[in-house]
């Protein structure tokens, strides 16, 4: 069967159309989302959902962002699966945005990480869940699934020998874009994608 064939069948209210070599379909029911993921599978699809369209005119804002995301699913280095959302990928494509920006990244990151690949360790890895979970011990170690000790080791070295300032809450933003910006370069947008 051919996918013109398969998506009216499939979804006879979505009006499905071609847009610079692009897919559309209007979705209206969440169920209809839920049939994409056996569509993707058969025909071997990526598929992305966009926020929903509050109207008509947005569109083009949504289409650049969901085709922006379809591209990002296309990386070699994305295993996210085949049917994803916008929002699910907001994380990676803001930092695929600014990609090859090393200039907008602290040079103590930089250091961190010059540190990470030269001795194969993960104190950016460290410091990315260190903030993400708030400074919390407890929940930087289920993240890492890393003893305490091993993450009070390298907190400590990152402050002392990186000089990191994790005690300054107004430097945290800044660190939390740069690691989050090495990372993604380094680990790929997979790295960001929630379980």
């Amino acid at each position: 069967r051919h996918l013109k064939d398969e998506l009216r069948a499939r979804f006879p209210q979505s009006h499905s159309f071609l847009y610079r070599g692009d897919v559309f379909l209007f979705l209206h029911e969440r169920k209809d989302f839920d049939g994409l993921s056996a569509l993707a599978e058969e025909f071997r699809l990526k598929v992305i959902m966009s926020e929903e369209l509050d109207d008509l005119f947005a569109l083009p804002a949504h289409y650049r962002t969901a085709h922006e995301a379809l591209e990002l699913m296309m990386n070699p280095r994305f295993h996210g699966g085949s049917v994803c959302t916008v929002a699910w990928l907001r994380t990676p494509l803001l930092l695929k945005n600014i990609e090859g920006r090393r200039d907008l990244i602290a040079k103590e990151i930089r250091a961190l990480a010059a540190h990470d690949k030269e001795k194969n360790t993960q104190y950016c890895e460290t410091l990315y869940h260190y903030l993400t979970c708030c400074r919390s011990l407890k929940k930087t170690c289920d993240a890492l699934f890393t003893h305490r000790n091993t993450v009070l080791y390298r907190i400590r070295r990152m402050q002392d020998d990186f000089h990191i300032p994790l005690d300054d809450p107004d430097a945290h933003a800044d660190l939390l874009l740069g690691v989050s910006l090495l990372l993604f370069e380094e680990k790929g947008p997979d790295f960001f994608l929630r379980g």
